[in-house]
Parts: C-alpha cells; sequence; structure tokens
C-alpha cells in the first residue's frame, strides 16, 4: 500500500519515544491523505516522570497532519501549549476533536471558528483555569457554528464564571455533558436546539 494514500484509522502511539523535533518530522503526515481518524497517543508521560525536558509540544509541533482530516484525537499529551497547526486554517475539513488527559495543557485551542467541527469532547485537562476569546473567538462572530455534540469532564481547576450566552456560543448543540467540575459555579444560558443535558459533580 502507498503510505501517502492511508485509509481508515492511523494510530501513531508510544509517542514518549520520541525524543527530537527531528525525528517526529520523519513521519512527514501532512504528504499523507488520508485515513478517516488519526490518533495521536503517550502510553504516559515519561519525560515528566523522569525529569526530562524534551517537550512533547516539539514533537507534536513536527506531527502536522494533512488538511483534509475530518477526525483528531489526541491522548495523554504532555506539552503545556497546543501545537501551532491546530486551527481553523491548517485543517479546515475537522469534524470530530477529542482531547484525553492532557494534564499539562494550560489552555484550549481556539476551535470557536471552526466551520466543520460538529462533535467535541475534551477530559482531563487539568491544568486548564478558565477560558475565553482564545478558545471561542471573536464575539461578534456566533462561536462553535455547526457543534452538535459537546462533552467535558475532570476539570478540577475549571472556575470560569463568565457570563457569556451559550447561545451564541454553541447555537446548534444537542447533546451536552458535563462532569467532575468541582469549581464551576454557573452556566451560561442553556442554548434553544439543546435536546440532552447531562450534569454530575458540578459546583
Amino acid at each position: 500500500m502507498e503510505m501517502n494514500k492511508l485509509h481508515g484509522r492511523l494510530c501513531i502511539s508510544n509517542l514518549e519515544n520520541v525524543d527530537t523535533k527531528e525525528e517526529a518530522n520523519q513521519a512527514m503526515l501532512n504528504n499523507k491523505k488520508c485515513p478517516n481518524e488519526l490518533r495521536f497517543k503517550w502510553i504516559f508521560d515519561m519525560h515528566a516522570q523522569l525529569g526530562i525536558d524534551v517537550p512533547d509540544a516539539d514533537v507534536l509541533d513536527a506531527l502536522q497532519p494533512h488538511p483534509n482530516h475530518k477526525d483528531l484525537k489526541v491522548i495523554t499529551y504532555g506539552g503545556v501549549k497546543y501545537p501551532s497547526w491546530l486551527n481553523k486554517t491548517s485543517l479546515p475539513k475537522l469534524k470530530s476533536m477529542f482531547l484525553g488527559n492532557c494534564k499539562s495543557l494550560e489552555q484550549l485551542p481556539s476551535l470557536g471558528h471552526w466551520p466543520s467541527l460538529k462533535y467535541l469532547k475534551f477530559g482531563c485537562v487539568n491544568a486548564v483555569r478558565q477560558v475565553g476569546l482564545n478558545f471561542y473567538g471573536t464575539p461578534t462572530i456566533s462561536s462553535f457554528p455547526v457543534l452538535e455534540h459537546l462533552s467535558c469532564w475532570n476539570m478540577p481547576e475549571w472556575d470560569d464564571r463568565s457570563s457569556t450566552d451559550a447561545r451564541q456560543l454553541f447555537p446548534c448543540v444537542l447533546d451536552l455533558y458535563v462532569k467532575d467540575y468541582p469549581k464551576l459555579r454557573r452556566l451560561p444560558c442553556i442554548p434553544f436546539s439543546l435536546v440532552k443535558l447531562r450534569l454530575s459533580k458540578v459546583g
């Protein structure tokens, strides 16, 4: 099979064994089109446990996917910032995103104006305290215009007291799941489109 014409699901795991950006660059993912699902997975944050200063951010930054990708999962990523390619210009067709167990990530990526994003899940992103315009995007434009399913859980430090109207943030959301937000004291106004709401261990 020609490696630049991959299909189905591609999982790149054990990324804790990649020590340099140059090593990650050898994958040349930007030239490979295009599995339906792309998954980046660290089994554990080995570098942090060993006290080695090898930023996962450099490795992930070098693994820029092809712009036609529609489903992206990032699991057990140890960087404090998201990669530079995680934006609507680099991945304009992305429909589904999952960020899981990214315990050092201090800011969620800017996702509010992605034109095709319908499914968003993030959990165990422990270092995030608040989200704002960086996540939602410009307030004069409707954020998450086509998002239908939003799930977020285990965000122990999130203390977002924003009064932003969710009817403008998530105008098409159908399903909202929020769990394990002990510091969350309020939710924004519920959008009219919402069909299913699940709250557990909130505030």
